[in-house]
C-alpha cells in the first residue's frame, strides 16, 4: 500500500484528471488514508495538497465534507500526530473555497484534550493549538504555522457578517475575528487590501454622524463618513466588547498597526461610543483603548539616531561658537593692549 500511494504522488501534479474518475472515487479513498500509518497518510495528504492547489472541484468536495474536516481537526490537534503540519497545509488550500466557512464554523469536536481547549468548537481548538503549539510546544513534530493562512483567509470571508441582521452571525463572526487577532504577525496583512479589516470593525460601533464636526469627519475612513442620522449602532454589549477587544489587540500588536488604527479616526468612533453606552464593562474597554491610541509614543530607533545626530550637531555648533567667542575676546584684548602701547610716551636717550 505504501509503495502504491507513493507512486501516485507525481500524478497529482502531472495528471490531476486521474483522481476525478467515477465522481472523485480516488479522492474518497485518499480521505480514508489519512488515518493510516504515518508514511502512507503523508503521501495521501501530499496528493490532496497538490490537487487542491489547482483543482477547484476537488477543493470544494473536501471543504464541504464535514466528516473529513472533523478527521482533520482530530489529527491536527493530537499532540503526537506526525502529519499535523501537512494537514495544516491542506486546510490552508481548503480555506480558499467559499464553502469551507459554512462547514468549519459550526463544526464540533467533542471532548478535546483539557490541556488544549475547554470548548467543543473546532475553530476554537484550531486557534488553541496554533497559539499553544508554536515551535513544537504542543506537538514536537509540528509548529502549526500554516494555520495563520487559514485564519487570514477565513477572516476575509467573515468580514461582511460583522454588520449582519442576524445576532448569532454577528456574535459568532466577531468572536472568531477576535481569536484570529491573537496572532500579531497577521495584523498588517489583515489591515491591508484586499482584506482591509478596520471598516468592518468600526462600522458596527458607529452611530449617527451628527456628533462629528466637518474636520473630524474628514479624519474618518471614507466608509465611515456621512452615514446619516438613521445609522444604528450595535446594541449587543457582547459584540461591542469583542469589537473593542479586536481593536485593542491590533493596537497593542505593533506600532505600525497602532498608527493605522489611529489614522482611521478610531478615537472619534470610540469617543462617541463611550458617550452612548451605559455598560460599565464596555466603557472601561473604551477608556483603555483611548489610553493606547492617545498616548505619546516612545521614540523609534531611527528617531533616536536622528535626535542623537541633532544633539551632536548642536554640541558641535556650541563648541565652535564658544571657541570663536573666546578667540574674538583674545583679539579684542590684544587690540586693547596695542592701544595702550600707542598711548605710552617712549623716552629716547
Amino acid at each position: 500500500m505504501r509503495l502504491a500511494v507513493e507512486t501516485l504522488v507525481p500524478f497529482s501534479t502531472s495528471e490531476p484528471s486521474l483522481f476525478k474518475r467515477n465522481q472523485l472515487e480516488p479522492i474518497k479513498d485518499l480521505k480514508l488514508l489519512i488515518r493510516d500509518y504515518a508514511q502512507i497518510a503523508h503521501n495521501a495528504i501530499t496528493i490532496m495538497i497538490n490537487l487542491t492547489a489547482s483543482q477547484e472541484d476537488i477543493r470544494d468536495a473536501l471543504a464541504g465534507d464535514d466528516k473529513f474536516l472533523l478527521d482533520m481537526v482530530l489529527k491536527i490537534t493530537t499532540d503526537a500526530e506526525r502529519n499535523a503540519d501537512s494537514l495544516c497545509m491542506l486546510l490552508t488550500n481548503l480555506s480558499k473555497s467559499d464553502i469551507l466557512l459554512d462547514h468549519l464554523l459550526p463544526l464540533e469536536r467533542k471532548d478535546p484534550p483539557k490541556s488544549l481547549s475547554t470548548t467543543n468548537k473546532a475553530m476554537d481548538q484550531l486557534m488553541a493549538v496554533f497559539v499553544k503549539g508554536e515551535r513544537g510546544k504542543w506537538n514536537k513534530h509540528s509548529d502549526y504555522d500554516y494555520l495563520a493562512y487559514v485564519f487570514g483567509d477565513l477572516a476575509k470571508n467573515l468580514l461582511p457578517f460583522t454588520d449582519h441582521a442576524s445576532l448569532p452571525r454577528r456574535l459568532g463572526v466577531t468572536l472568531t475575528l477576535k481569536n484570529t487577532l491573537f496572532d500579531t504577525s497577521n495584523h498588517l496583512k489583515l489591515l491591508s487590501p484586499p482584506v482591509s479589516l478596520l471598516p468592518y470593525l468600526l462600522m458596527p460601533l458607529c452611530g449617527p454622524d451628527t456628533a462629528y464636526t466637518i474636520e473630524e469627519t474628514e479624519q474618518l475612513l471614507s466608509e465611515l463618513q456621512f452615514l446619516g442620522e438613521d445609522k444604528k449602532r450595535e446594541r449587543d454589549t457582547r459584540i461591542i466588547h469583542a469589537l473593542l477587544e479586536c481593536l485593542m489587540l491590533i493596537s497593542c500588536g505593533s506600532r505600525e498597526a497602532r498608527e493605522i488604527v489611529r489614522e482611521a479616526g478610531s478615537y472619534l468612533v470610540v469617543r462617541e461610543l463611550h458617550v452612548d453606552v451605559e455598560d460599565e464593562g464596555v466603557r472601561e474597554v473604551c477608556e483603555r483603548l483611548v489610553d493606547v491610541l492617545q498616548r505619546d509614543e516612545a521614540p523609534t530607533e531611527e528617531e533616536d539616531e536622528t535626535k542623537q545626530k541633532t544633539l551632536e550637531q548642536g554640541i558641535s555648533s556650541l563648541s565652535i561658537s564658544t571657541a570663536a567667542k573666546e578667540k574674538n575676546e583674545k583679539i579684542e584684548k590684544a587690540e586693547d593692549f596695542d592701544d595702550e602701547d600707542d598711548d605710552k610716551v617712549v623716552e629716547i636717550f
